[in-house]
């Protein structure tokens, strides 16, 4: 009777963490989105002015058929129309954005507002619904919906590959369970043309969001495109999911942050080098980052913690290390930081403290002058706390 019991027990558990599981999974979905690949031909045929690096340099055969079925449109003023945009800023995550924020080809109907950077860097609402309908132009002269129904079987075989490296990993788990938060749906969408990452959101009236991972192909092997190892691709998972917890804190306290702005001139250097050309995507980045670093210490260990510390750092990001010691006071009090969002003012907070810092270089003597500031004693802590 017992033995019974115990067994009864055990699979009781067995089934909670199943549950768990399929409840996080359930809301993730894995596609190739015909809206972000008609982009991608564009992208593709107009040679990306300004940015050819973010078009793959991998050569595979879905590559080549884009290729022979689009060449003819090269002079499309929808090609032509992005060449000119994107040697203007309007490049990097903001296209892929604006595709989300449209039905699917060819109607490419906007269904959600268009968002307010993406009008600017479009250049005016004008000109970027201008773009809308080259768009829808080109789809409809081009039938690239018949292009796209005929590979369906690429881009199966692509899912497939791609979902074994999560199969028994719940990335969406791991991350709600660290933020206390949850999101209405996690969306991966893997681009074969493209050469970036990105962790666009979508908000809906109910203040919910659906977040996006915008993910592009790191190598062509035994005839399938690779996205990444199971690791690199929790990693990055963790990181472009992440965005949609963080940056709408940000946001939201971005009066507060600008106080501390001259902490983006000893980094900028390193951060327009990634694209993080304000301070408001800098501090994003430092956030998310030390979070996945934190994330990297509870869920791998400590070496593979230090190790993902160390290569922040080295990148520029050399404000990661005290945002990571507010974190940990976050992991160990988390029945009074019930969210994320409950933290949020403590790394702002960290954020003051190093504005009075003085230091004027991103050289290793600012990471030297930070390392002498990370002594975080109870008193600290319990002081953090008090503000709850």
């Amino acid at each position: 009777m017992k033995k019974a019991l115990i067994l009864l027990m055990v699979s009781l558990q067995i089934l909670f963490v199943m549950c768990l599981y399929l409840s996080a999974s359930s809301k993730l979905n894995v596609t190739i989105d015909p809206r972000i690949e008609l982009l991608m031909v564009v992208q593709y045929l107009s040679g990306y002015k300004g940015h050819p690096e973010l078009l793959t340099s991998l050569n595979f055969p879905y590559k080549q058929s884009v290729k022979k079925t689009f060449s003819g449109y090269k002079e499309h003023p929808a090609v032509k129309m992005f060449a000119r945009m994107s040697s203007r800023g309007f490049s990097y995550d903001t296209p892929p954005k604006v595709m989300l924020h449209l039905s699917d080809p060819p109607g490419l109907e906007v269904v959600f507002p268009l968002p307010e950077h993406a009008i600017k860097k479009a250049g005016g609402k004008n000109r970027l619904e201008k773009f809308i309908a080259l768009l829808r132009d080109f789809s409809r002269h081009s039938d690239f919906m018949s292009f796209y129904d005929s590979q369906k079987q690429t881009y199966a075989a692509i899912r497939e590959t791609v979902e074994k490296n999560f199969s028994d990993t719940d990335f969406i788990g791991e991350l709600e369970d660290y933020f206390g938060i949850e999101q209405r749906s996690y969306n991966i969408i893997l681009v074969p043309l493209a050469n970036g990452n990105y962790g666009p959101r979508l908000k809906h009236e109910d203040e919910t969001f659906d977040a996006y991972n915008i993910i592009s192909p790191r190598d062509f092997k035994d005839g399938i495109l690779q996205f990444g190892a199971r690791e690199y691709f929790r990693h990055l998972a963790w990181h472009e999911f992440g965005h949609s917890f963080v940056n709408p804190l940000t946001e939201k306290h971005m009066d507060e942050l600008k106080k501390y702005a001259s902490l983006y001139k000893p980094i900028q250097k390193e951060m327009k080098a990634r694209a993080y050309g304000d301070w408001e995507s800098a501090i994003n980045e430092h956030i998310i980052r030390a979070v996945t670093t934190r994330l990297q210490y509870l869920h791998r260990g400590k070496e593979n913690g230090d190790q993902a510390l160390q290569q922040e750092i080295n990148w520029g990001f050399v404000y990661v290390e005290h945002l990571c010691k507010k974190m940990e006071i976050y992991e160990r009090n988390r029945q009074k930081f019930l969210t994320f969002t409950a933290l949020y003012p403590q790394l702002i907070e960290t954020f003051r403290e190093l504005s009075e810092m003085d230091f004027k270089s991103p050289s290793s003597t600012l990471i030297i002058t930070l390392k002498h500031t990370l002594s975080l004693d109870k008193g600290e802590e319990e002081k953090c706390l008090r503000t709850l």
